[in-house]
């Protein structure tokens, strides 16, 4: 399902023994426009003000109550680490949010909770370590017992040597929800229009579409448009790019702030843009 961020900013976060504070925002990963973490406004329930929630934390979400149920107690939300109030988050941090939950490093790719390891194949994947040769029969099971042991002892190492040189380099690339608001878009002929908001699709907290205000104040208008269609994004200037000629966009099928997004709109929006559907792939 789809949600607009600005209608889950309303909702509630539900703790195993109780409610526990409000979304506030969502950071989301630059790269993938995947959203890593909620940030929570706990300061009704208890001192400490923001705090960091993984959706690995999140059971489900209930519309009708408008509440994310977590599967986390009040003191384990109260007793996590806390990021600086107006400092950007770093990977250090994200290492210990992550420790302190059991999260695991979604920084270090797919696998297991740490990321790399390989698949049931042997082939490589990125990040992976390649499985050993297998063992000669007549050398026994013994011989299969320290093959073992290296392999993971060799897979320890590289994980360790991975997130090292993730920390080192400190390459946190998280973005807020809030701060893109307001950002500026140029299609090819110049500014088409403003970001007021972001889609995020329930199941797998990925931004899919910009919620683009179009037009002049007395002629306005809502398109979406998804984060795969732009060329650039400037973090710097807030400004978006994306390779469209001005016509295309101000043609796009309208949308309206109150509207379900039903697939058959979203059908409507791809074949516009001339796009090949994304829950297809």
């Amino acid at each position: 399902m789809l949600y607009q961020a600005k209608d889950l900013e309303s909702y509630k976060l539900g703790a195993v023994d109780g409610e526990v504070g409000k979304v506030k925002d969502f950071y989301f990963d630059d790269q993938s426009f995947v959203v890593r973490y909620v940030v929570a406004d706990t300061r009704t329930w208890f001192f400490g003000g923001k705090v960091l929630l993984s959706p690995k934390s999140f059971e489900r979400l209930d519309p009708q109550e408008q509440l994310i149920h977590v599967n986390l107690t009040k003191d384990q939300i109260k007793d996590s680490p806390k990021p600086e109030e107006h400092e950007p988050i770093n990977r250090q941090y994200e290492k210990e949010l992550s420790d302190f939950h059991g999260w695991g490093y979604y920084w270090l790719g797919s696998g297991n909770m740490a990321g790399g390891g390989y698949n049931s194949s042997g082939t490589s994947v990125p990040g992976s370590v390649a499985p050993l040769p297998p063992i000669p029969e007549e050398l026994g099971n013994e011989a299969n017992k320290n093959r073992a042991g290296t392999q993971d002892d060799i897979r320890e190492g590289h994980e360790e040597k991975e997130l090292e040189e993730h920390l080192r380099h400190d390459d946190s690339a998280l973005q807020s929800v809030d701060d893109i608001k307001g950002y500026d878009v140029h299609a090819k002929e110049g500014e088409i229009g403003k970001i007021r908001d972001v889609v995020i699709e329930g199941e797998t907290q990925k931004i899919r579409y910009l919620v683009i205000d179009t037009g002049s104040t007395f002629n306005r208008q809502t398109i979406l448009l998804s984060p795969e269609w732009v060329k650039d994004i400037s973090w710097i200037d807030r400004t978006v790019t994306v390779p469209l000629e001005h016509d295309l966009l101000q043609n796009a099928p309208v949308f309206e702030h109150d509207q379900a997004i039903t697939r058959d709109y979203e059908e409507r929006l791809f074949t516009h843009y001339n796009r090949p559907h994304y829950w297809t792939k």
